[in-house]
């Protein structure tokens, strides 16, 4: 009878042991339909990991419209119903899911052009720099505020290369499978970086807007250094300053733009995520708990038996 107890005991506990081995993505999507409710569908991404732990996202839905969410355990295919981790897998599903070779190459096409016009500008700064002997030093010092301005731009736009340099590692490691929730927040200060990078730009721009006039009166004040007609100054400097307004606008002005309305929609998102993995939780019952119920209910049938018959 002993022995009778001991194997419904060992069945009970190898049906209550949690997995070891992760879920593939198959495996995953058969336990995220073990959840659906009638006439849903079901999505399901990752695995995503947080603390090297793999996590499946699955919504659901009907027609075109989602109806839950489910984060379940990579491992043991559970339900996570921690709401911290909920949440990080959800922001890491957002962040990351759409990472692919032309997203990165479309992070090296910037970058190259940040490299080229980091030499346009030193370009410029030297071309500045190359006309001060021709003039006296009130002058002079009022055409070093451009050599100075396009300078000082260059070395931005070499520095936000070189914060492209550092970010495209990182997305090319999440396109190879990395999707961490680590790599999302290394990549969120890396965005945080380049906001603040693109702000520093704008200033620029201002800046050599401003110095562009500055030049422009120096041009006119020496017309006996250069072959312009006064016409030709004016002209000069409304092309040039429109030219860097239409710049600063396409270049900072709609990428701060994005940055803040993809950061609005990111967090709207996760918050939209965290309702309807509340609503889902409500309707979704464990899978096995029916088993687990009967296995407990077989194994203190069999003490009861056991006692009764002694």
């Amino acid at each position: 009878m002993k022995l009778k107890m001991f194997l419904v005991l060992l069945v009970f506990l190898f049906l209550i042991a949690p997995a070891s081995a992760a879920l593939n993505m198959e495996e995953a999507r058969e336990k995220a339909l073990e959840y659906a409710g009638s006439g849903e569908w079901r999505d399901v991404s990752g695995p995503y990991t947080y603390q090297s732990h793999p996590y499946y996202y699955a919504e659901y839905g009907k027609g075109y419209d989602t109806t839950g969410l489910l984060i379940l355990d990579g491992e043991t295919g559970e339900i996570i119903t921690n709401k911290e981790t909920a949440e990080k897998i959800s922001y890491t599903h957002y962040y990351l899911a759409d990472v692919n070779a032309s997203y990165i190459s479309g992070y090296e096409s910037n970058r190259d052009v940040y490299k080229l016009s980091a030499a346009a500008c030193r370009q410029k700064a030297e071309m500045f720099k190359s006309e001060l002997p021709a003039y006296k030093e009130a002058d002079r010092k009022k055409v070093e505020l451009s050599a100075a301005a396009y300078s000082n731009i260059a070395v931005q736009w070499d520095e936000l290369a070189a914060l492209f340099d550092r970010i495209i590692p990182v997305l090319t490691d999440v396109k190879d499978g990395n999707l961490s929730y680590e790599n999302a927040v290394i990549l969120t200060e890396q965005v945080e970086e380049f906001e603040k990078a693109l702000k520093g730009i704008g200033k620029s721009y201002d800046e050599i807007i401003e110095v562009t006039g500055i030049y422009c009166d120096v041009l006119l004040a020496n017309s006996n250094l250069h072959t312009l007609s006064d016409q030709q100054v004016e002209d000069y400097k409304l092309l040039t300053v429109t030219a860097l307004k239409q710049e600063k606008k396409e270049i900072v002005e709609n990428q701060l733009s994005y940055i803040e309305l993809d950061n609005k929609e990111m967090e709207e998102k996760t918050k939209s995520d965290m309702q309807f993995k509340d609503a889902k939780l409500e309707k979704a019952e464990t899978p096995g708990f029916g088993l687990l119920a009967a296995v407990c209910a077989v194994f203190i049938g069999t003490v009861l038996y056991g006692r009764k018959r002694k």
